[in-house]
């Protein structure tokens, strides 16, 4: 079973990621574009950032209006990020 991303807040720099390990989509190219404005970055550049964790690499992320969904005795991985620290739990 491939392994799935779930993030779970949404800002610009969040939507850069979201770019990077899928590619054009839900990010679109033009979005990629201007964010970086007014230099001119080519967006395939930073989707080769996420390199690793590509579809190809058998990695899915789930979509920003999807909910994650695990089957019973699934393995997961849980890290949780705010201001203040992180939390990791397994």
């Amino acid at each position: 079973m491939p392994a799935q991303i779930a993030i779970l807040d949404d800002d610009h720099v969040i939507r850069l990621t979201r770019y990077a390990i899928s590619g054009p989509g839900e990010i679109t190219e033009a979005w990629a574009r201007e964010f970086f404005m007014p230099e001119d970055v080519e967006p395939a550049r930073v989707f080769a950032l996420g390199k690793g964790l590509h579809e190809a690499d058998g990695v899915s992320l789930i979509p920003m209006a999807g909910e994650g969904r695990f089957a019973q005795g699934q393995r997961r991985h849980v890290s949780y990020f705010s201001r203040r620290g992180s939390i990791d739990a397994r």
